[in-house]
């Protein structure tokens, strides 16, 4: 995996993971491994592709942000084999137009197993 560091001069540590060949959600940043176990998607309007929606199934909860009703219902059903919706939330952050942001929550369905 690769990873990108933001703000570092306001000392905050926001960690930007890029999907990789990295078998398990395991990550060694200055020296120390960290095992995630949730990940935050924000896909383009087409949605996730093939292989990022394999990737992310990696992981026991996943926050997934969409501005495209479309590509979120090709990307539910594509993640619900391994994960189920736990809530979902709408919001209108751009009143009197027809686009709305949707976050949902998935959790592993009992079939998951722990890559870790």
């Amino acid at each position: 995996m690769k990873y990108h560091t933001f703000g570092e001069h306001t000392g905050a540590s926001v960690l930007c993971f890029m999907p990789g060949k990295t078998p398990i959600p395991t990550h060694v940043v200055n020296g120390q491994a960290y095992c995630f176990r949730t990940v935050l998607v924000d896909p383009p309007r087409m949605g996730l592709d093939e292989a990022t929606v394999r990737h992310v199934r990696r992981y026991r909860n996943i926050l997934y942000i969409s501005c495209s009703p479309d590509a979120l219902q090709r990307n539910l059903k594509e993640l619900s084999t391994t994960h189920k919706v736990a809530c979902a939330v709408l919001f209108d952050h751009f009143p009197k137009t027809p686009h709305l942001e949707t976050a949902v929550h998935l959790t592993a369905r009992d079939t998951w197993q722990d890559p870790a």
